[in-house]
């Protein structure tokens, strides 16, 4: 079977909120980051820089960051990080592929 590819969506929704995702050439906090979640914005940005793993990894760990924050969880960034690799390797196991297209 080949990779199944997803269109990663212009919107997500979490909880109550509904945020957008952004695409972005650059990254206010670009120290590293591979994305950033905004709960004041409702917007979850992705560094278009990034190679299709990272932006992956990236909407991942950021819409985490979403879902904490509309059901008033607090999940220190190092367990952020260790779920997303987890949710990325049952991703890969399955041929499942997020791109921006």
């Amino acid at each position: 079977m080949g990779t199944i590819k997803i269109k990663i969506p212009s919107s997500i929704q979490v909880g109550a909120m509904t945020y957008k995702v952004v695409v972005s050439k650059v990254l206010l906090r670009d120290e590293g980051y591979i994305g950033l979640h905004s709960p004041n914005n409702l917007t979850i940005t992705l560094y278009e820089g990034n190679v299709s793993q990272k932006m992956e990894e990236g909407l991942i760990h950021e819409l985490l960051h979403a879902i904490e924050t509309s059901f008033g969880m607090s999940i220190n960034e190092g367990e952020t990080h260790i779920r997303t690799q987890g949710i990325l390797q049952f991703l890969k196991q399955l041929n499942i592929e997020l791109v921006v297209t």
